[in-house]
C-alpha cells in the first residue's frame, strides 16, 4: 500500500487504481497456478494476456 500512495503521487488515481488491480489479479491469478496447481484454460490465458497488455498500454499512453 506504501508504493500504492507514493506512485499516486506522480500518476492520476484512476490510472493508477487501474494498473494496481490488474497487476494484483494476474499476479493472484498466476501464484494460484504455481502454489496451488490450479488449471485455466485457454480463454482464461487470453484474458490474462489481454489484462497485461491494457496495463502496457495505459503506461505508454502519454499523459496529459
Amino acid at each position: 500500500m506504501a508504493l500504492l500512495a507514493h506512485i499516486m503521487r506522480y500518476l492520476p488515481a484512476g490510472l493508477t487504481y487501474a494498473v494496481w488491480t490488474a497487476l494484483g489479479t494476474v499476479g493472484i491469478i498466476i501464484a494460484g497456478i504455481f502454489l496451488f496447481n490450479e488449471k485455466i484454460n485457454l480463454y482464461q490465458v487470453f484474458f490474462i494476456c489481454l489484462c497485461v497488455i491494457g496495463v502496457v498500454g495505459l503506461k505508454l499512453c502519454p499523459q496529459p
